[in-house]
């Protein structure tokens, strides 16, 4: 499959087209928006006195609305068409439209580049299409990439991921398959392993995934692990949190051997089952009676006991000002952290409760303003995780059920040594297998 497009001199998209069933050649409708009927405002108006009446409720047609609202859109299959083809004759209701690696052109001569065109950036992925896919060098392996490079294209493989995500699988362990094309022509250029839609060589940034404004179901039958985007239902508003550069520090999980059951030849399609080894550091996860009040967040040494009595925590996603003295040597710090489950928040009455802990994945700095009243520019340090759960029968084996941030807010001259805090007893440097 991949082939045939990439090496297609021309594909054909019926955009407009709900169904295979449904006819691709249209003739334009009378009935359109195009048609301005003239009103008098009453029946002694001269000539002066007419007015045009347009609707306001049907959408014109452009390539633009296609792409964006149009029936073929919603397929996870036409994705990875469209992505690794070079040129697309798309059939609309009212038109043809053309696209290529330059741009867009309409039958209708509608300058290229305004409102009824896609934005190129947005939807053609220049970096990977024009540099990658469609180059002549791409095929002798002759390419190389810097790591800037790298970041750039990996930007450009989540963006993918994101618009592939909003559509709609018939069969939903596809949800591999459908992008593994994609994969495959990427695989070249990014090296290391393919992870069930993670890169070895990128696993930090990858594994930053979550649903916008809601949930992550994982899919109860088996069809990709807990750390993969695949494993969530499809039509989710996925979105990765690292907008900027990881810092490279001491403290970075390392990646270890990991093990891929496939479910048919294809090593960019379905998995039967698949598990990564990390070295990274870890805080358990406590649950606080009261966290409005209390000084300490969601994670503690592993010396701190857990309140007894009745349970309360806060919603997924909320952020709660704290201010922490001794870990940071009595600094004057500005902190905040907010934690996101794929599914359900825990229940942590349970008689038995599931223990859980936080995976330390990288770490961001970037400057904002912040303040209470007043703006001030400030710098922060966010410690980007993920949300473990231990496997009841050994506290090494894992599976991801959520994200958590811990953000460190200071003034640029200020900047805290956080080496004291991660030798401390707070963090624990494990070797976990994560499923």
């Amino acid at each position: 499959m991949v082939e045939i497009y990439r090496n297609s001199a021309l594909t054909i998209g019926a955009a407009a087209a709900h169904k295979a069933a449904d006819c691709m050649l249209h003739t334009r409708s009378p009935t359109s928006r195009d048609m301005k009927p003239k009103l008098k405002l009453s029946k002694d108006s001269g000539s002066d006195d007419i007015v045009e009446i347009a609707s306001s409720v049907l959408r014109r047609e452009d390539l633009a609305n296609l792409i964006g609202y149009g029936p073929l859109q919603s397929r996870a299959w036409a994705f990875q068409e469209r992505i690794l083809s070079p040129r697309i004759l798309w059939y609309g209701r009212r038109q043809i439209y053309w696209q290529c690696l330059c741009g867009f052109q309409s039958a209708d001569g509608t300058p290229s580049g305004g409102v009824a065109f896609p934005s190129s950036e947005d939807y053609i992925y220049p970096i990977i299409t024009q540099r990658l896919f469609f180059s002549q060098h791409y095929n002798d392996g002759s390419t190389r990439f810097s790591e800037e490079e790298l970041l750039e294209i990996n930007h450009e493989y989540q963006s993918m991921v994101m618009e592939y995500c909003t559509r709609a699988l018939s069969y939903p362990n596809d949800k591999l398959p459908a992008f593994s094309g994609i994969a495959a022509l990427l695989h070249k250029a990014v090296g290391g392993h393919y992870l069930a839609g993670i890169w070895s060589k990128l696993f930090r940034e990858n594994l930053l995934w979550h649903n916008v404004g809601s949930t992550a179901p994982h899919k109860k039958q088996y069809r990709a692990p807990s750390w993969s985007w695949a494993v969530t239902d499809e039509e989710m508003l996925l979105s990765y949190d690292n907008l900027s550069r990881l810092a490279s520090t001491p403290y970075d999980p390392i990646l270890l051997p990991h093990h891929i059951e496939l479910s048919s030849e294809n090593p960019y399609g379905a998995v039967k089952y698949a598990h990564i080894i990390v070295d990274t550091l870890t805080l358990k996860l406590i649950h606080l009676v009261n966290p409005e009040s209390s000084p300490l967040i969601p994670f503690s040494p592993r010396t701190s006991r857990q309140k007894e009595g009745e349970t309360k925590i806060q919603s997924g996603g909320s952020v709660a000002p704290i201010s922490i003295e001794t870990s940071f040597k009595c600094a004057k710090l500005r902190t905040s952290y907010n934690h996101n489950w794929d599914e359900d928040t825990p229940d942590w009455s349970a008689v038995s409760p599931l223990e859980y802990k936080v995976m330390l994945v990288g770490l961001e700095r970037r400057s904002e303003k912040y303040g209470d009243g007043t703006s001030v520019l400030g710098s922060v340090s966010c410690l980007k995780c993920l949300i473990l759960q231990e496997d009841p029968e050994d506290a090494k084996v894992c599976r991801r059920v959520g994200r958590a941030d811990l953000n460190i807010y200071y003034r640029e001259v200020d900047e805290p040594d956080l080496d004291p805090w991660f030798a401390s007893d707070w963090w624990e440097r494990e070797t976990l297998k994560l499923i």
